[in-house]
């Protein structure tokens, strides 16, 4: 048998039963921030594409992984080439980050009066928790409610509740409790934007997760013409003439910066998304 001893020196007096319940506080790992990336919103060759005249809208998981809070200040999806990348919620550039560990009636908000389908326009609505990836079937539930602060109850239609779905491409279908749904409508806001209004947070607390969803813009545009000697709209070749440049079948790309208290910061992340001529 072996016996081994820790011995502990005390630059004070201490009873015999302090030594017991002596506690000493924990040593605090800095914060420190981690986001997706890279972050697809469609692929080549896999799942579903986007076209040029759609959208498509992703979400990017933010976690503390230190001890102590983190700091958000400001985030920018800087494009490299054509294509429109925008942070949904987003004011004055912060970061509209939203936790996980939300009460319910942060899920309840009133929709702005712009053009919804379904006329939904100043409807409020008790959104869901589950979030679903993906551009054609993922997206989120919401229900229209009536009633006041912690009296919400889901609208009744036709015996059930006035439930909907909107897809990350923005379109928002209604009737998903009923035996027969209606087509998907197109929607030119999606209504998580003043949720992220309402819950955006600033701080990040140590072991904290949660996320921000950033939103593709379409392309209407199949082809263009661009001229890399003199940056205007045209390539020119040896006789004068213009060379088209196809816009599908392609990744377009932007950086996601993010600044925070971190002493990273500023985190750069991908954002990618493939063009398709079809789906």
């Amino acid at each position: 048998h072996s016996i081994s001893a820790k011995f502990q020196e005390f630059p004070f007096n201490l009873e015999a039963e302090d030594y017991t319940n002596l506690e000493t506080d924990p040593e605090l790992a800095e914060g420190e921030l981690i986001f997706s990336s890279p972050v697809s919103f469609s692929l080549q060759d896999e799942g579903e594409r986007i076209i040029p005249g759609e959208k498509g809208k992703a979400r990017i998981k933010f976690k503390n992984i230190g001890d102590t809070p983190v700091q958000l200040y400001h985030a920018e999806a800087i494009e490299r080439t054509i294509g429109t990348f925008d942070i949904l919620g987003q004011s004055n550039s912060n970061v509209p980050f939203v936790p996980y560990d939300l009460d319910k009636e942060d899920y309840i908000y009133t929709l702005p009066n712009v053009n919804f389908p379904f006329n939904l326009a100043g409807k409020t609505i008790k959104l869901s928790k589950s979030y679903t990836p993906g551009i054609s079937d993922g997206g989120q539930m919401f229900t229209v409610v009536t009633g006041s602060a912690g009296n919400y109850k889901p609208e009744q239609v036709n015996g059930v509740s006035n439930s909907f779905f909107q897809n990350n491409r923005g379109q928002i279908k209604s009737g998903i409790n009923e035996n027969i749904n209606t087509l998907y409508q197109d929607s030119d806001y999606y209504v998580v934007e003043d949720f992220f209004r309402q819950n955006t947070k600033s701080t990040i607390e140590g072991g904290e997760e949660g996320y921000i969803d950033v939103e593709f813009g379409d392309i209407s545009k199949t082809s263009t013409y661009v001229n890399l000697r003199s940056n205007s709209d045209s390539i020119i070749d040896a006789n004068g003439n213009n060379i088209v440049v196809d816009l599908t079948n392609r990744y377009f790309y932007a950086d996601l910066r993010v600044q925070s208290s971190t002493r990273y910061s500023p985190q750069v992340g991908e954002l990618r998304v493939f063009i398709s001529s079809t789906k």
